[in-house]
């Protein structure tokens, strides 16, 4: 069902699956990492906007936003190694803020899409907190999970 203005009360009716996504960044096309690689393009968007980017997991129904409050585990692997860990809990925006915010004026399309956010340990993070430029290479194999949803397992084939 399309909608728009929900009530921050009403978000749980409207929301018919939860997933996980690998919401991929190429940041070195973003500028982030000037010291190793100059932006190719002034586009913030483009670099979360080629083929293959943005994968998602199997559409999972029964996961209700008090589920989500109450705190799923996420977490995010490359080839083994822990990356992010973090709660559904820990959110900086809570479901029905975020749904009630979006649709503010806006029709919400049956279907719609809402990524919510990564947790913390990024790359982007630890490259400013001092760490050394990491990117994905092909080969690689990143797993993300979140309690109760499974995983979603993508291999890097071009990078």
């Amino acid at each position: 069902t399309s909608c728009a203005d929900i009530p921050r009360d009403k978000v749980n009716d409207y929301i018919a699956f939860v997933t996980i996504a690998n919401d991929v960044s190429a940041r070195d096309e973003q500028g982030i990492y000037p010291e190793v690689k100059p932006a190719k393009d002034s586009q913030w968007g483009r670099g979360k906007s080629f083929d293959t980017f943005c994968p998602l997991g199997y559409l999972v129904t029964g996961v209700s936003v008090a589920d989500i409050k109450k705190g799923l585990e996420i977490k995010l692997s490359v080839n083994g190694e822990q990356k992010q860990y973090g709660s559904t809990s820990e959110m900086m925006m809570d479901v029905e803020d975020l749904v009630a915010d979006l649709s503010r004026g806006t029709t919400l399309r049956a279907g719609t899409v809402i990524l919510t956010g990564t947790p913390k340990g990024t790359a982007v993070e630890d490259h400013f907190a001092g760490g050394e430029a990491v990117f994905l290479k092909r080969g690689d194999r990143i797993v993300a999970e979140i309690e109760g949803l499974g995983a979603l397992v993508n291999p890097i084939a071009a990078a």
